[in-house]
């Protein structure tokens, strides 16, 4: 099997404010299979907030797959800032964007690992942003413990289902 080289360009301070348009964009996930996006058009400004909702089979997930270049258009064109997104690396752009998932997902490993699987911040940038979320429950020393995840019930405000997902340590 050859080694395939990256060899993209690596575009500096990208991205800068957002802005993500999507020209005709053409996706099927196979040779030989239907296209999933059929000439999708349609752009996000600089800040905006957008969410990507629809029914079952509408695209949603085919929209976040072109996007991070898990499967190459077919046609069409993807800028991110004005930069058309095939022309960077996989790992720059898919290490630059993110997405909040309808079902958030968290492995089973240590806090640390989860919030910073590639290990680019220190213990203390990662207890920073711990307490800037104002995240409960958190003992000290818990970075490298494992992680369980449960739903708090608000028995004292009324609440009888989970509305928030709480971090707790044994």
């Amino acid at each position: 099997m050859p080694v395939v080289v990256d060899t993209s360009e690596w575009v500096p301070k990208w991205p800068r404010g957002g802005a993500v348009r999507f020209e005709n964009v053409v996706m099927g996930y196979r040779p030989g299979l239907p296209d999933v996006l059929k000439g999708l058009s349609f752009a996000c400004l600089e800040g905006e907030k957008v969410g990507v909702v629809g029914r079952t089979g509408s695209g949603k997930s085919s929209v976040m797959v072109s996007l991070f270049r898990f499967v190459e258009l077919r046609s069409g064109v993807i800028t991110v800032d004005g930069q058309d997104i095939k022309s960077l690396r996989l790992s720059q752009l898919r290490s630059s964007l993110s997405i909040i998932p309808q079902d958030p997902v968290m492995f089973s490993a240590s806090l640390r690992f989860n919030l910073d699987p590639f290990e680019q911040h220190t213990d203390a940038e990662l207890w920073e942003v711990i307490d800037k979320v104002s995240a409960p429950k958190i003992k000290n020393n818990c970075l490298h413990s494992e992680l369980f995840l449960f739903y708090a019930l608000f028995a004292d405000c009324g609440v009888k289902q989970p509305l928030l997902p709480l971090f707790w340590f044994e």
